[in-house]
């Protein structure tokens, strides 16, 4: 009870320390459950062999090596759970800035549509004209009420799993490079104990009652178990420099998209300030509104994907934050 209290706390620490907005919510995740259902078993059956004085040391180790494999099991489905979690938080972020984005299109097409109104009237813009700028502004309707829908829908989804409210939703940081090992990943953990499993039994096979060709077997099963092993750490090696690729790519396009908004943003600024001087158009200033918003989107966009590739990296590798 003690060793699965120490676990739950050291599941706690790492959320803390991965710092996103929602800290709980992923617990409810179905794999997530299963699996610290599995670490409390496994925590009971080596209670239970630790117990038992007729117990074979051997049986104790296979406990203890059951324990250690299913905790590995079990941070590898909480980053999961936590990526899981994110998608539908990414979902209602991005949602909400199509909607932001629909609600300046309505205003772009609405004020087109009036200035194309005047225009026919004073004969200076055909008939087929005004009827194509205000089906834009019809459709520019439409579109937001499809935005909206998208949204509520991502909102329901989000608050059904987390429970949480969704309003404000705030951004999460921006992660940094956790350092990576693949060495305790679950996969290299039951590798590594099958080689222990195999010259186990290769050294009991060393007796005088073991025919030759059972010890051959048993000694063409430990190198067996190596060169899976080896096969497995190269290839877990080329999954982790691949997410560590994609982690340091979404880093470059987040820093990107930060630095275009900023620039746009002041740009905004400067019309904002013409806008009120009587200088620029309200057309012109519903542009730069509307570039703005899309330049946000393309940096939550851009922020959820580097969390998606934050957590890809987590599970690429054993990793430990910073």
């Amino acid at each position: 009870m003690k060793i699965i209290v120490v676990w739950g706390l050291l599941c706690f620490a790492m959320t803390a320390r991965c710092a996103v907005p929602f800290e709980e919510a992923y617990r409810q995740i179905s794999d997530y459950q299963t699996a610290q259902v599995a670490v409390g078993i496994a925590q009971e059956e080596l209670t239970r062999t630790t117990r038992n004085p007729a117990a074979p040391p051997v049986d104790l180790l296979l406990a203890q090596q059951h324990v250690t494999l299913i905790e590995r099991i079990c941070a590898q489905a909480l980053f999961a759970a936590k990526r899981d979690h994110l998608s539908l938080y990414a979902e209602v972020l991005q949602a909400r800035d199509a909607v932001a984005i629909a609600e300046i299109g309505v205003a772009q097409n609405e004020l087109a549509a009036q200035v194309a109104s005047i225009r026919q009237q004073a004969g200076l813009l055909p008939i087929q004209e005004l009827v194509k700028t205000t089906d834009a502004a019809t459709r520019a309707n439409v579109d937001l009420v499809a935005a909206q829908q998208v949204e509520t829908l991502a909102s329901l989804k989000f608050h059904t799993l987390s429970n949480e409210p969704v309003t404000p939703l705030a951004l999460p940081p921006t992660p940094d490079l956790p350092k990576m090992q693949i060495s305790t990943l679950p996969q290299m953990v039951a590798a590594n104990f099958r080689i222990s499993d195999a010259e186990r039994a290769y050294l009991l096979a060393l007796g005088p009652d073991t025919a030759a060709v059972d010890l051959q077997a048993r000694d063409r099963d430990r190198h067996i178990a190596k060169d899976a092993a080896q096969t497995l750490s190269q290839q877990l090696t080329i999954s982790l420099e691949t997410a560590k690729h994609d982690y340091l790519a979404a880093v470059d396009m987040m820093t990107y998209c930060e630095r275009s908004l900023s620039s746009i943003q002041k740009a905004l600024d400067m019309v904002q300030t013409q806008y009120k001087s009587g200088v620029a158009s309200k057309m012109t200033f519903l542009e730069g509104q509307s570039m703005v918003r899309k330049a946000i989107l393309a940096r939550d966009t851009a922020l959820m994907t580097l969390w998606r590739a934050y957590y890809s990296l987590y599970l690429a590798s054993d990793a430990i934050s910073n």
